[in-house]
């Protein structure tokens, strides 16, 4: 059976605490909505919409993290979501649009409040 993600590398909330905490040069770009990450966010994270990353027209609301995510082309990329179902979905993106090193973080941000990681703000319950 075809696996429409496995060119997409997935790491775990615990492995990207790790890299973020020994320095590694990270982007961590979230692919939510702006309403889930005024909700809560993993700190200095940086966010363009998963709809907006993928359909290419970035607008002047978001060309200051779209500068920075092209400025991330050759570094290691991050993607996060609430889950870990968008990220996969925006990590397939960039990697077919030549990002080398990227990778959906599994659980998303919810796996990594879960854990006790720095967020901004608190994980909303669904209704």
């Amino acid at each position: 059976m075809f696996n429409f993600f496995s060119n997409v590398e997935e790491i775990n909330p615990n492995e990207v605490y790790k890299k973020v905490n020994e320095g590694h040069d990270i982007l961590m770009l979230d692919v939510r909505e702006p309403d889930e990450y005024d909700h809560i966010r993993i700190e200095n994270s940086v966010l363009i919409p998963r709809g907006i990353l993928e359909n290419g027209h970035v607008g002047h609301n978001y060309q200051k993290e779209a500068q920075s995510l092209e400025d991330s082309k050759n570094k290691e990329v991050i993607v996060v979501c609430r889950s870990g179902v968008r990220s996969l979905h925006s990590a397939k993106f960039l990697k077919d649009k030549g990002f080398q090193n990227v990778k959906s973080m599994q659980y998303g941000v919810i796996g990594w409040a879960q854990n006790g990681y720095p967020v901004n703000g608190k994980i909303l319950q669904q209704a």
